[in-house]
């Protein structure tokens, strides 16, 4: 195209916005129907990810873990607030059902926070358990150290005369 053929710049202008409002609204509808047009269910994928996190948890609790456990948390309760405004805007079954489906999404991330905070206990036992052991050994050496010195220090005595 020369630059005499060239449309105006307000109308090139505004060609260009109603593609890319076009694009976005493309983006959405994509986004849209590959969550919802999908065989998994809305929400299974943050759920199962946080059931992972939950499950390493419990098998070697770290920081780390825990963080991840935290961020799978907040994923999945995005997943729950969406499905509940979306349903505040539906109507008719498609409200009941993603109604319930985010219920049964709350039901399991509450029993899920329950196993996470068990897992926290049982982890924050163990460690106390394991730092009570190291510090009885620690004493049981410092007792057998000052056994040794009094066993020594008898012995000397018993070999010395009492001065006079």
């Amino acid at each position: 195209m020369t630059m005499q053929n060239r449309p105006p710049i307000r109308a090139r202008r505004t060609t260009f916005l109603l593609y890319a409002a076009a694009a976005l609204l493309s983006a959405a509808a994509v986004q849209t129907v590959g969550c919802r047009g999908s065989s998994v269910p809305v929400g299974e994928t943050a759920l199962a990810n946080l059931r992972a996190n939950v499950a390493a948890y419990e098998k070697a609790p770290s920081e780390a873990q825990a963080a991840a456990v935290e961020v799978a948390f907040a994923e999945l309760d995005t997943e729950i607030a969406k499905l509940q405004a979306e349903a505040t805007t539906a109507s008719g079954e498609s409200k009941q059902a993603t109604s319930d489906r985010a219920k049964q999404l709350a039901t399991e991330r509450y029993e899920l926070r329950n196993r996470y905070a068990k897992a926290i206990v049982a982890a924050k036992v163990d460690s106390a358990g394991e730092t009570v052991k190291s510090l009885g050994a620690a004493m049981g050496r410092g007792l057998q150290a000052a056994g040794k010195s009094l066993e020594g220090a008898a012995t000397d005595a018993k070999e010395k005369p009492p001065a006079d």
